[in-house]
This record gives C-alpha cells, sequence and structure tokens, in this order.
C-alpha cells in the first residue's frame, strides 16, 4: 500500500531504523527503492480505494476533509469472524490496523469487523497526524483522462466511449475504449417484401435511441408506431396499408439531443 501512495516507488520497511550502542551507531537501515507500478496503475488503484470511504466499507473515514484511501478485510470461520483489519493512506502516511488474536480459532465479539473498530481507530489516528496541517491530494498524471461510458454497452460487459454519458471512469489513454456507434442516429430502412399485401419494414436499432415509423400518404403524415428501448433487428407490418395506395416510408431516429430522418422509400401497396 505505502507503494501506491508512493506513485508506484516500493520502499523496504523497517521498524528499526538504527541502533547505538555508547553514542556508536552499530547498525543503520539503508532503505532502497524500486518503481514496482507505473504512476498511471496507482493513480487508478488509488481513485477505487477512495470509492470504499465514500460508499462503501470504509465509510467511517468520511469527513475528514482531504484524500484519504483505504482497504478493509474481514476473516472468520462458521465460529465468527477471527480477524479484522483496515488500512488507509494519504500521500504522507500508511496506517493499518487489526484486530485479532494469535489463536487462529478464537473468534472476536460479535460486529467486529474491518469495516468497524479498525476503521474507527485509523480515523481517530489520522485526526492527531493531521491535527495541525492536511496532506496534499494525489497528483493526477499526465496519461490519464476521465472518459464517459456508454451504459448500454456497459450492461453488456463492454466498453465503449460516450462523451454524452455520465458514468464516467478512469482510463490509461493508450487504454481510453473505442467510441459508441449507439448514439449513431443513422438508419438504412429497407422494405423488400410483402405479407398478405402488407409492406415489411425492416431496420436495426439501437437501445438508447428512440425510433417512430412514419408513413405519408395522399400528402398525410401518419406515425405508425414507436420503437424503444430495443437494440436489434426490427420487423413491422404495416397491416393498415391499403391494396394499390401508393405510401412513402421512413424513420425518424432521435436521442435528448437531436433527430434524423432515414431514407425515404415509396411503394404501391399490393
Amino acid at each position: 500500500y505505502i507503494t501506491f501512495a508512493n506513485n508506484g516507488y516500493y520502499y523496504n520497511s523497517k521498524f528499526i531504523k538504527s541502533i547505538k550502542e555508547s553514542g556508536i551507531e552499530r547498525y543503520t537501515h539503508l532503505s532502497f527503492s524500486k518503481h514496482a507500478l507505473s504512476e498511471e496503475t496507482c493513480y487508478m488503484i488509488n481513485s477505487t480505494l477512495e470509492t470504499t470511504i465514500k460508499n462503501g466499507t470504509a465509510k467511517r473515514l468520511n469527513g475528514l476533509g482531504y484524500q484519504i484511501c483505504s482497504k478493509t478485510g474481514t476473516v472468520g470461520n462458521e465460529n465468527g469472524n477471527t480477524d479484522a483489519y483496515n488500512i488507509c493512506y494519504s500521500t504522507e502516511h500508511t496506517i493499518c490496523t487489526w484486530f485479532g488474536s494469535d489463536n487462529l480459532n478464537q473468534t472476536m465479539s460479535p460486529g467486529i469487523s474491518g469495516a468497524t473498530y479498525p476503521t474507527s481507530f485509523n480515523k481517530y489516528a489520522l485526526q492527531k497526524i493531521y491535527k495541525s496541517h492536511i496532506p496534499k491530494d494525489f497528483e493526477v498524471p499526465k496519461n490519464i483522462a476521465i472518459v464517459g461510458l456508454n451504459e448500454d454497452a456497459l450492461r453488456e460487459n463492454i466498453l465503449e466511449k460516450d462523451n454524452s454519458s455520465s458514468h464516467k471512469e478512469i482510463f490509461k489513454t493508450s487504454n481510453i475504449p473505442p467510441t459508441t456507434s449507439r448514439n449513431n442516429l443513422d438508419v438504412n430502412l429497407s422494405i423488400d417484401n410483402f405479407e398478405n399485401s402488407s409492406p415489411i419494414l425492416k431496420f436495426r436499432a439501437k437501445r438508447q435511441i428512440l425510433y417512430t415509423i412514419c408513413r405519408i400518404s395522399n400528402n398525410n403524415l401518419q406515425f405508425l408506431a414507436d420503437i424503444t428501448f430495443y437494440d436489434g433487428p426490427v420487423t413491422y407490418i404495416d397491416q393498415s396499408a391499403n391494396s394499390g395506395q401508393i405510401y412513402e416510408y421512413f424513420i425518424i431516429a432521435k436521442n435528448s439531443n437531436q433527430k434524423k430522418e432515414s431514407n425515404h422509400i415509396k411503394l404501391i401497396s399490393n
């Protein structure tokens, strides 16, 4: 977790920094660092662990007024919880609090989990540490982008960029998903056969777009049907068409921002 807080640099941690005897330093811990993770990866992990405080298991750390990342954990067996911990970190400090016992079979009192006492203790520690100042926020790496995602695609476990979406996620600039085509209002209408003298209209719908099937007859515009919340091929039979009558068909596709007409097709109904 220190590595996450330090933009991907791992530091070997020791409890003993030095040992002195009669004023002579007998041991000194020599610290070293290693670049283990990219800044972008760490930033995305940090952002994820921030959400555990906003709406996850570490809610007791909420309201501190500065950026904190946190991970809670609870271990147990059929008799109850045996271990509980909370790890939290800022840009300056990393704290880990563990509740448990050396006896692996000994369970804790009911209600103790990573989300309760360990998290509350860490909040108390943070309030003491930052009593006179607050830590800086985590810096956003230059290769990080906040991208809107198409929510219909997400429901299908597909990532598609959608600038109009309110659902935002963080990506490396090298991994930004392709722009969605689901907001494209283009419609290719076809009428290639009849059923019992009724024209059969075909087009492909996209879930978040409203489609209105339109017909013009004797210069009168008629709205035949609305197609909503559907993704895939649409087949519509115009059972109200009269034999020998000239009709012009087209589709109006619209979303919250704009609308567009499809190609127009004229025919004489059988």
